[in-house]
C-alpha cells in the first residue's frame, strides 16, 4: 500500500496539477503544478470549483489562465469525506493545434472560393467539393456536386 507521504511525492512529480479541498473547502493537498495554477486563479475559475464542491457533482471545463498564458482542462471529483479533488492538465498545445487547423482550413477555403484556379476535392472517387472554375471547365454547376453524382475517373 502506498503511504500518503509516498503518494504526495509521486503527485509532486507529475505534470498535471492535483489539489484536494477538504470538506471545509480549505486546501488539504496541492502539488507544485496546481499551486502554480491556483496562485493567480481568476474568480470565474474559483467559482466553478467551489460550485462543484457544493453540488458534489463532477465537472470538466477548460479555461485560459491569463497570468500563465496557458489553457487548462480541469476535472473535479467529489470525495467521500465531502471534499473535492481537482486535476488540471495543460492543454495549450492542443488549443494551438486546433487554432492552426482552423487557420489552415480558412486559407484553403479562401483559395477554393477565389475562383482563380480550378479546385476539386474527392473522397473515394466521389467529388465532395469543387469550386466554380473547376465545375465550369467540366460543364457542370454547383447543384450537380450536392447529390454526390460526380465522380473522378
Amino acid at each position: 500500500m502506498i503511504s500518503s507521504l509516498n503518494l504526495a511525492e509521486i503527485l509532486s512529480k507529475i505534470n498535471d496539477g492535483v489539489y484536494v479541498l477538504g470538506s471545509d473547502r480549505q486546501v488539504a493537498f496541492v502539488n507544485d503544478k496546481a499551486a502554480e495554477i491556483l496562485q493567480h486563479a481568476e474568480t470565474e475559475f474559483q467559482q466553478k470549483i467551489l460550485q462543484s464542491a457544493k453540488d458534489r457533482v463532477p465537472i470538466r471545463f477548460e479555461h485560459f489562465h491569463a497570468s500563465l498564458r496557458r489553457w487548462f482542462e480541469h476535472q473535479t471529483y467529489a470525495n467521500e469525506d465531502g471534499g473535492l479533488t481537482v486535476i488540471s492538465r495543460d492543454i495549450t498545445s492542443r488549443h494551438r493545434m486546433e487554432q492552426a487547423l482552423r487557420a489552415s482550413e480558412e486559407r484553403f477555403r479562401r483559395i477554393v472560393e477565389s475562383n482563380i484556379i480550378g479546385v476539386v476535392v474527392a473522397e473515394n472517387g466521389v467529388i465532395t467539393e469543387a469550386n466554380d472554375v473547376f465545375l465550369k471547365m467540366l460543364g457542370y454547376h454547383r447543384k450537380d456536386v450536392l447529390p454526390g453524382d460526380l465522380w473522378l475517373r
